[in-house]
């Protein structure tokens, strides 16, 4: 039984120590500027490597893999290649592959400001905390225009916030989870 105790000990420090360094970073982020610039950048350049490797990827699958011949492996090969040119045209200009992630969040955040809204309001009568989702489905609906009103110079500054705050609240949900865990 003691044994249990410490592993529990060791899985809620773990927990608690890796939430607090998120939060380090996440608020680090969120609170310098040019920091998060420079993660939107990190960010762009990791989803270049990722396509990339995905590209070799399908590449090897056309050459070395055991599929059918004909169709199949041209099939690998042009999506292999399509990867490549992808991850490329990233690379080469993350400014508008930032513009373009921009307007797809900004775009989900007033979708999902709308519908949350909506939700909130069909339910009202079954949860009493339906106020509550529907303000938070205002903010997400007035956050998303606002992006999308100071697009595209907002572009590059959104991103790393919006990894900082994803890093802040990941960090936050990791230290409840090691104080919650039993």
């Amino acid at each position: 039984m003691s044994n249990n105790a410490g592993k529990s000990t060791s899985v809620r420090l773990t927990l608690f120590g890796v939430g607090l360094f998120l939060v380090f970073i996440g608020l680090g982020v969120l609170f310098n500027i040019s920091l998060a610039e420079t993660a939107s950048r990190v960010f762009t350049g990791t989803i270049s490597i990722i396509i990339a490797i995905a590209g070799l990827g399908a590449i090897g699958t056309a050459f070395f893999m055991n599929v059918r011949e004909g169709w199949s492996r041209a099939y690998w090969f042009v999506l292999g290649v399509i990867y490549l040119a992808l991850a490329g045209a990233i690379w080469d200009n993350p400014g508008a592959t930032a513009e373009f992630i921009t307007v797809l969040i900004a775009g989900l955040f007033v979708l999902a400001g709308l519908v949350k809204f909506v939700m909130a309001y069909l339910n009202q009568h079954r949860t009493p905390y339906w106020g509550l989702s529907a303000v938070m489905g205002i903010i997400t609906f007035f956050f998303g225009v606002f992006v999308l009103a100071h697009w595209p110079a907002i572009s590059m500054p959104f991103i790393g916030m919006y990894v900082a705050l994803e890093i802040l609240s990941t960090g936050l949900n990791m230290i409840m989870s090691g104080l919650a865990y039993e």
